[in-house]
């Protein structure tokens, strides 16, 4: 708009006051480009715009979790853009959050085409894509033509498969008599070792022989003695 604004300036000012031929030639030039073009993308958008020529399809059979990259197919019929065109596609879903990467098509497609796209979803439920905003566009940028395709498309994502965690199973191995050497004797210092017991608790692990040799020992307090004679 301020492109042609400025072109009438100089049709009406220079033009026709000083006889500037370069600015009439210029001028008139840049209006007949922008009135052309934008005839030209009215036609094409109308003709386009009653044209189905895109399909979404799924395309992954398997369990759809959210935060994973999921990938789906865009079906584009045969059409042609005419050339200094293109045209630029954007999915839309009926919640904010799922980011679906732009298409562009330039020039004249012969054949049924497939184009494979990936895209996250953010959390679990149904999305729903309920259509497609088209734009066709100049390469100048003088003019566009906007409208929507019905889409109807739902994508199922599922929460996260909970995943096993890194801690350690640590089973007991006792014996008897172990426990009673802790339960009559804890004054001494705990120096002595012995293999893990639930009841010892997390504490008392020796963590570095478990990362060395991957055998679970707790320490454990060594026995006290009375000396003889008192």
């Amino acid at each position: 708009m301020a492109l042609l604004a400025l072109m009438f300036y100089f049709v009406i000012y220079p033009v026709s006051t000083e006889f500037d031929v370069i600015a009439a030639v210029l001028s008139w030039t840049v209006i007949a480009l922008i009135f052309l073009t934008a005839l030209g993308t009215a036609l094409q958008g109308s003709y386009l715009s009653n044209r189905p020529f895109l399909r979404l399809n799924h395309g992954n059979k398997e369990r759809a979790e959210s935060l994973q990259q999921l990938h789906y197919l865009n079906t584009v019929e045969p059409i042609r853009v005419v050339p200094f065109y293109f045209l630029h596609i954007q999915l839309q879903t009926a919640h904010p959050g799922a980011a679906f990467k732009p298409l562009y098509f330039f020039g004249k497609i012969k054949e049924r085409t497939h184009v494979r796209e990936a895209v996250r979803f953010p959390h679990r439920g149904d999305w729903e894509v309920r259509n497609a905003v088209i734009t066709l566009r100049d390469r100048f940028g003088f003019s566009s033509f906007r409208w929507t395709l019905p889409m109807q498309q739902i994508f199922r994502i599922h929460p996260p498969a909970k995943r096993d965690s890194r801690v350690p199973v640590l089973s007991s191995n006792n014996t008897t008599g172990e426990e009673l050497l802790d339960v009559t004797n804890r004054d001494g210092d705990p120096y002595d070792l012995k293999r893990y017991h639930p009841s010892d608790g997390s504490k008392k692990i020796v963590w570095k022989i478990y990362a060395k040799t991957r055998n679970v020992l707790s320490r454990h307090p060594e026995p006290a003695m009375t000396p003889e004679g008192h």
